[in-house]
């Protein structure tokens, strides 16, 4: 059902298995804090292909309202990365010794 979906936007229904595995593992990483920049960038990516290929023709409200308040959260977190109780802390550049 899903890949028929992409199917009928125009892509290929094997991008279904793509996307789900990005946004499943990405939202794991985002939880535990791991990647947090390159995941955030990923997301927002995938989220702005979401927008231009089905949601568009919807509109703003009651369409893409929500992804763009994602795609805001997540450059937020490109620009700021993760924060303390991060597992990017424990093995990032920003640990204190």
């Amino acid at each position: 059902m899903f890949p028929a979906f992409f199917e009928s936007l125009g892509i290929p229904g094997y991008m279904a298995a793509v996307v789900a595995v990005i946004e499943t593992v990405g939202g794991i990483l985002l939880i535990l804090g791991a990647g947090t920049r390159i995941v955030s960038l990923v997301l927002a990516f995938v989220l702005l292909v979401a927008i231009f290929t089905a949601k568009i023709s919807a509109g703003l409200l009651n369409g893409y309202e929500l992804d763009l308040a994602l795609i805001a959260i997540a450059v937020s977190l490109v620009l700021t990365g993760s924060g303390v109780w991060s597992i990017d802390s424990l093995f990032g550049k920003n640990r204190k010794q």
